[in-house]
């Protein structure tokens, strides 16, 4: 899958929310972010009264600092796996 976001340079965004289960250990990363964007946070959001280890979603925030088109991959997987279980690719056109 792969989505196409606009922004313009300086300002921050969110990529749309990634469906994780904590308690499964897979967990969506950004393994290589390009030198022209910036990740401001990565966090996990769970409904208020979920029990610990439910499934959430992860929310990167990105800012991009210099103009052009770059390529964010996410990959869900577990910290001590080698392969991705889910990969996806976002194309950032920054103004």
């Amino acid at each position: 899958m792969s989505a196409l976001i606009e922004v313009r340079v300086g300002e921050s965004f969110a990529l749309p929310d990634l469906a994780e289960a904590g308690g499964t250990g897979y967990l969506w990363s950004i393994p290589q972010v390009p030198e022209a964007i910036r990740i401001v946070s990565s966090e996990h959001h769970q409904s208020e009264h979920a029990p610990a280890g439910a499934s959430g979603v992860r929310r990167f925030v990105l800012q991009p600092m210099v103009s052009g088109t770059h390529n964010v991959v996410a990959e869900l997987r577990r910290p001590w796996g080698s392969e991705a279980r889910d990969r996806l690719t976002f194309e950032i056109h920054v103004v």
